[in-house]
């Protein structure tokens, strides 16, 4: 079953003037609600104006991995907090996750820092500056990317190769799907990797693995001299786990 409106969200924070991480700002809702009445359609996960809080949170610790696990990447950490401002709409007093720290230190007044939780449970980061997308991390289908970059599962695509494979097997579906990634006119379809487009450093995680509520798309795409690829790289793999904390009222 998939996330309930309420346990998700989608917030635009405009950096301030004044920015400095030791200040918190406040984001609003990418797009307003139409209010139905229902806690579960009408509430987000920390409410419609939560505050930005980024504080330092040191090196990733060293955590056992079994035989075939994933092991987090280790850097030094931005911990991102979004604290409900009140509690009506809001189903979580706060939420807070992990970024490579070279990430947040890209922000600059006046920068749209975009954070978004999809149904899928997946996270979102996109940092645009004059329309220009400086880096993104995460569940890329769920944040704006500014005017040249776009993520997309090609969705016709997937439709017709699967639909060659149904002539021999009527019930053939791909398990995972790919992404189609776009800076301008140039444009790939990809399921893991590493590329250089239009400008971009883009890294493919994985793509889109399907189940009940299924697992998001996971990449990086960074701004060549703006920001870091490793450290997009491990922001997306750090929010791929996961690792999203929660605090309840």
């Amino acid at each position: 079953m998939a996330i309930p409106p309420s346990g998700t969200f989608q917030y635009v924070a405009i950096v301030p003037d004044n920015f400095s991480e030791a200040t918190p700002w406040v984001a609003s809702m990418c797009e307003p609600i139409e209010r139905t009445g229902s806690v579960l359609r009408d509430a987000r996960l920390v409410g419609y104006s939560p505050r930005v809080e980024i504080s330092e949170a040191g090196l990733t610790p060293d955590t056992p991995a079994g035989a075939g696990q994933r092991i987090r990447p280790k850097v030094l950490r931005s911990l991102i907090t979004l604290r409900a401002t009140e509690r009506e709409g809001a189903t979580a007093s706060a939420v807070s996750f992990h970024v490579d720290r070279s990430v947040t230190s890209r922000l600059r007044p006046g920068d749209e820092l975009y954070l978004a939780r999809t149904s899928c449970g997946g996270s979102g980061l996109s940092i645009v500056r004059n329309s220009q997308l400086i880096v993104a991390v995460g569940a890329l289908t769920a944040v704006p990317l500014g005017n040249h970059v776009r993520v997309s599962l090609p969705v016709n695509l997937i439709t017709g190769a699967e639909a060659v494979f149904k002539q021999r097997d009527p019930e053939f579906q791909l398990p995972e799907l790919p992404i189609e990634v776009s800076v301008g006119d140039q444009r790939r379809v990809l399921f893991r990797g590493w590329i250089q487009l239009g400008g971009y450093e883009v890294f493919v995680e994985h793509g889109f693995y399907r189940g009940i509520p299924g697992h998001d798309v996971c990449l990086a795409i960074s701004l060549k001299g703006e920001c870091s690829v490793t450290a997009a790289n491990a922001s997306a793999q750090l929010l791929d786990f996961g690792d999203l904390g929660v605090i309840r009222w």
